[in-house]
């Protein structure tokens, strides 16, 4: 009985770990924040966010869609001074349906929502200074 009891313990504690709020960085003073309850990944801070491509071993450390939330996210909220989405940032975020974007001087990186099948909405800032190729490809 000890060890049913011990063993479903640990798989709530890893379900609740896996799932739960979570939060890191996506360039050098670029944050974001996943809130689970509302399957919402905001970011903030000010500069660019970093670039991902994928190399021989995989994405680099930090790549947003870990496949913890990857899947999860449904809502992106970038706001604060954030100058740059990323290439590849929301890369295979298949059911990401809302992008908002600031109102600021800002580029989008190359390929930055490929494969975002449920993409329904977002709108491009007119103060928007670059968008890479095939953004949504």
């Amino acid at each position: 009985m000890k060890k049913i009891l011990i063993t479903s313990i640990a798989i709530i504690a890893a379900y609740t770990y896996a799932f739960a709020d979570s939060k890191g960085n996506c360039g050098e003073k670029v944050y974001w924040t996943f809130e689970d309850a509302t399957n919402t990944l905001t970011i903030e801070g000010s500069g660019d966010m970093y670039d991902y491509d994928e190399g021989k071993d995989g994405f680099r450390p930090g790549y947003l869609t870990i496949p913890a939330i990857k899947d999860n996210i449904k809502t992106v909220i970038v706001k604060g001074s954030v100058t740059n989405i990323g290439a590849r940032m929301f890369a295979g975020c298949t059911n990401l349906e809302t992008i908002t974007l600031p109102a600021c001087n800002m580029g989008i990186g190359t390929q930055a929502f490929e494969n975002c099948a449920s993409l329904k909405s977002i709108t491009i800032p007119q103060s928007t200074r670059y968008v890479g190729y095939a953004i949504f490809m």
